[in-house]
């Protein structure tokens, strides 16, 4: 399904509702790393708390550490010092949004290669973390929920209560 056709139905979905004297209200929407997508959201659903996916998060970090010869090596020499460090920020994003610039400036510190951390900590910085940058935090951390129909896959949802 096309992002433009989601969005024609959902505000066709609201006019509906609308011409009904039913209320509409998506409290929470769910996309794509895409700005169109998310600039449209803020557009037609001002009130929406936008939510974007940590798999395709992490998927356009390994994109840019598998991108650079370095940080490949590096990530995939269980012998480099560099490994556990790269993949430390893929913690980020279960930490509250408001923690994640504080929890990215102690990383840094900890980066044992400065030359080759730093071609993937600029990155991080510009594009998810900094002030203005494209992705800030609010879109994809988030502490993990403690409500069990989200812990669970569906092959243990008969344990839940």
């Amino acid at each position: 399904m096309s992002v433009v056709f989601l969005f024609v139905f959902v505000f066709q979905l609201s006019t509906i509702c609308e011409k009904q004297s039913l209320i509409f209200k998506i409290k929470i929407l769910h996309i794509d790393f895409e700005i169109g997508a998310i600039e449209a959201t803020k557009e037609v659903f001002p009130y929406v708390k936008i939510k974007t996916c940590r798999f395709h998060l992490g998927q356009a970090w390994w994109r840019k550490i598998n991108g650079n010869t370095k940080l490949r090596m590096a990530y995939n020499d269980k012998n480099n010092d560099l490994q556990l460090w790269l993949k430390s920020f893929f913690g980020l994003s279960f930490i509250a949004p408001d923690d994640v610039e504080d929890a990215f400036v102690e990383l840094i510190s900890t980066c044992p290669n400065i030359a080759d951390g730093q071609l993937f900590s600029d990155y991080v910085l510009e594009t998810y973390v900094e002030p203005g940058c494209l992705f800030p935090p609010i879109l994809w951390a988030e502490t993990p929920s403690l409500n069990p129909r989200y812990i669970f896959t569906n092959k243990y949802k008969k344990n839940i209560v």
